[in-house]
């Protein structure tokens, strides 16, 4: 690994916690057990749910879609398909 992809490879964590509202990834480090992790996700649900702002609202982002995933599974379409349509 170059000292560039190194630096970069270090700093992506960074990155991500900058705009993620839970970091997973603190369970696979030893930084943070399942249950630890199970009630941030719920406080952080439910602060969401009255009106707190996430990390992605405050930085602007107003929509997430997973467009990569393939829901073969069902007839409803993915992606932007999937919005309502304005009236």
């Amino acid at each position: 690994m170059s000292a560039t992809s190194s630096r970069a490879a270090r700093s992506a964590p960074a990155r991500r916690c900058s705009s993620t509202d839970v970091d997973a990834g603190r369970i696979l480090e030893g930084r943070a057990t399942l249950d630890e992790l199970g009630r941030e996700v719920y406080e952080v649900v439910l602060a969401a749910a009255r009106g707190t702002a996430t990390k992605s609202e405050a930085l602007g982002h107003q929509e997430f879609i997973l467009t990569y995933k393939a829901f073969e599974h069902t007839n409803e379409p993915a992606g932007p398909a999937c919005l309502p349509v304005a009236a």
